[in-house]
């Protein structure tokens, strides 16, 4: 037997032993093989999201109206500068709005937010001190509020005005003045100080046909003694003569009328 036939026969014996695997394989593609599911992941962290979620939510509303309920507490200073206080629950003053030229002036670079209420107003009354404010001899501060709102604290601050006015030592009255919810609204329409307006209301009750929106151009002063003049120097007959005469004046003019003055003639 030469080379060629016996390597040919060695060959087929081998392949003889080796099994036709190209079936299987095809039966093996054609399986339906479910693949293993992956594991589940945990879901604890999402449990503890939504709950700090509505922690947050619950919080945030709680805070919301916590803050709507605390509705400041606003009064008016009043001597002729003239200041809106609103004052929080903690009896600190939470905004402060000088409501005429001469606020603008004297409190020019003074910070009062943040202060308690005493501390405002021992500072308050040492710059109207050093302005020159309680020069006179009627020296007179109106502390307003709206009537009803919260007499306590009314009563508080209007003792604590007259503690720092006695600390001082200062020749000044504080007048009570409460207003009601629609002058509240006039306050706010006509841009003027709750003591303003309390003069312009006596000044109203004497004459009626006197303008509200006139009379606020005029400070505190002016308005107080427009009031007392109206009062004193005039009768039913001759009050709109009076009124409107004394509505010409300067305020120097106006506070140099003499007593009695009964509107003939310049001061």
């Amino acid at each position: 037997m030469n080379k060629r036939k016996t390597e040919n026969l060695i060959k087929s014996r081998v392949q003889s032993f080796v099994p036709d695997m190209s079936g299987k394989i095809a039966e093996i593609k054609n399986m339906n093989i479910e693949k293993a599911a992956p594991p589940k992941k945990r879901n604890g962290w999402k449990i503890l999201t939504a709950v700090a979620t509505a922690a947050v939510l619950i919080l945030v509303t709680f805070g919301l109206w916590y803050n709507a309920d605390q509705t400041p507490y606003t009064v008016y200073l009043d001597i002729n500068p003239s200041i809106k206080f609103e004052i929080n629950d903690a009896d600190n003053i939470q905004t402060v709005v000088f409501l005429n030229a001469d606020a603008q002036t004297l409190f020019e670079g003074v910070s009062l937010e943040g202060k308690s209420v005493e501390e405002a107003f021992d500072l308050v009354v040492t710059k109207l001190d050093e302005g020159g404010y309680f020069d006179g001899t009627e020296n007179e501060i109106v502390l307003s509020s709206v009537e009803g709102e919260n007499d306590a604290k009314y009563e508080k601050y209007y003792a604590l005005l007259q503690k720092s006015i006695n600390k001082s030592a200062v020749n000044c009255n504080v007048t009570r003045n409460q207003i009601g919810k629609n002058d509240a609204t006039d306050v706010e329409n006509l841009a003027i100080s709750a003591g303003q307006l309390k003069y312009i209301n006596e000044i109203k009750q004497l004459y009626q046909n006197a303008d509200k929106t006139e009379l606020a151009q005029k400070n505190i002063g002016d308005l107080r003694l427009i009031s007392e003049l109206l009062t004193n120097n005039s009768t039913a007959q001759n009050r709109e003569s009076y009124y409107n005469y004394l509505m010409t004046l300067t305020p120097q003019e106006l506070h140099e009328l003499p007593s009695g003055h009964n509107g003939k003639g310049r001061p």
